[in-house]
């Protein structure tokens, strides 16, 4: 499996709460929010791996590095708005995986 279609294979497994609607969201409403999140955490994945690059190209310029380069993003249906909450489909409100940047050690 190259480094892409895990990242893309992380992504889809993150979203894997949202396989069912939630009780008082309607399809429609359901589907909407996971295409919507399904956009934002691919965003989140690209903005992470050129954050990992920058960060990992200019630690010999830190002193102390206070960044831990796991490859991870961690989120919980709390830290969205309401547009997007429907997506979660009424998953507990504990943390789980996100995205995973291609090519970290979370990959």
């Amino acid at each position: 499996m190259t480094p892409r279609r895990i990242g893309l294979a992380a992504l889809a497994a993150g979203l894997c709460l949202a396989a069912s609607p939630a009780a008082d969201a309607a399809p429609a409403e359901v589907a909407d929010a996971q295409a919507r999140l399904r956009q934002l955490l691919e965003l989140d994945r690209r903005a992470a791996e050129v954050g990992d690059r920058l960060l990992a190209a200019g630690a010999d310029l830190c002193a102390s590095p206070g960044h831990l380069l796991t490859g991870a993003i961690l989120h919980r249906p709390a830290d969205y708005g309401p547009r997007l909450r429907p997506a979660f489909a009424g998953a507990p409100d504990t943390p789980s995986v996100a995205v995973i940047v291609t090519g970290s050690p979370a990959a």
